[in-house]
């Protein structure tokens, strides 16, 4: 990985190979800060890095002045990784081993914001930019409050908070028409490319030593793109042409199906993601 901006820029971290994580690209990050510029000063900008992996998002944070940073993540290895480079780097990160959701039970947090939009999935079609979780982190879509207008209910009662969804409204249009309009470098999984896929269960997934394929499953060079980017072994391709963003726009007016629609974990069940929410996820 590499830090692309601030006092540390260029300087390149080489993660252990045997850590549970996906890299963040380079040009997600230069996306994403492209948007937060225009938006926080960093300096002295506190940070809560959840599911942090190996600290990628919080070093840049640290390269361009915030502090404290806070990177929680579930796996020893992770940790021990950011809490060396931190050191390394003399960054203002505190590295905490901990699963998430355990994390914001115990520190009592009021809400923890998310980029979950309702077009994505027909379970996320019940949520509320004011997602009501229990005291367990779970969410129970008969106790979502109205939400009239631009009118919210934060009221909440002691050891409960809120998943708070600011594009809740968006749908995957919008965003690519904001990409668009704003310019933003995307990665090249977002657009066609050729790769080595194989079917199942009638979706595409990319070959990869993280799965083992069965006898009869054949594996093919394709010309494909994700409209969504998940773990490896549960997203699946689409078949596009799509070489710019004017091609995504018009390949999204044309599709009847969902962006998740090619997620193998939302497969599992009528109500897999209403059923992980119910649990706790994000």
């Amino acid at each position: 990985m590499r830090i692309i901006s601030g006092k540390h820029k260029g300087r390149r971290l080489v993660a252990p190979k045997n850590l549970p994580v996906r890299p963040t690209t380079d040009m997600c990050k230069e996306s994403l800060f492209n948007i937060l510029n225009n938006y926080f000063n960093f300096h002295g900008l506190k940070v809560l890095d959840l599911f942090s992996g190996t600290g990628n998002i919080s070093y840049e944070f640290g390269s361009r002045g915030a502090g404290p940073i806070t990177s929680v993540d579930g796996d020893f290895g992770c940790v021990n990784f950011i809490k060396k480079t931190a050191t390394e780097l003399d960054l203002d990160i505190t590295a905490i081993k901990s699963d998430v959701f355990k994390f914001l039970e115990k520190n009592k947090f009021d809400c923890a914001m998310g980029g979950a939009r309702r077009d994505e999935e027909k379970a996320r079609a019940k949520e509320r930019f004011f997602s009501h979780r229990d005291e367990f982190g779970q969410w129970d879509p008969k106790n979502q409050r109205p939400e009239l207008w631009n009118i919210f209910n934060g009221r909440k009662h002691v050891g409960e908070h809120f998943r708070v969804f600011p594009i809740s409204n968006w749908t995957e249009m919008d965003v690519w028409q904001y990409i668009y309009q704003e310019q933003i470098e995307m990665p090249s999984l977002y657009f066609s490319h050729k790769r080595k896929v194989f079917e199942r269960d009638g979706v595409w997934y990319a070959a990869s030593e993280f799965i083992q394929n069965k006898p009869d499953e054949v594996i093919e060079e394709r010309v494909v793109r994700f409209r969504t980017v998940g773990d490896i072994t549960c997203t699946g391709a689409v078949f596009s042409e799509a070489e710019s963003l004017e091609d995504i726009i018009q390949e999204v007016a044309a599709s009847r199906t969902t962006e998740r629609g090619t997620r193998a974990d939302d497969k599992r069940s009528e109500a897999a993601m209403e059923d992980r929410k119910k649990a706790g996820y994000f």
